[in-house]
């Protein structure tokens, strides 16, 4: 839950990181189901220009 949150406080607060395909590809594979369900679900996630 707490990764989640980290996510959209990144995604707001901080745009000239962006979460691209470079980003995506170095997830673990460990974490990769729990950044797809935040990638479906997040506000964050939905309005940031990937």
């Amino acid at each position: 839950m707490q990764g989640l949150a980290l996510l959209d406080a990144v995604v707001q607060a901080m745009p000239h990181y962006p979460l691209d395909d470079d980003f995506i590809s170095q997830i673990p594979d460990d974490l990769m189901d729990q950044f797809r369900v935040w990638q479906r679900q997040s506000d964050a996630a939905r309005s940031n220009a990937w």
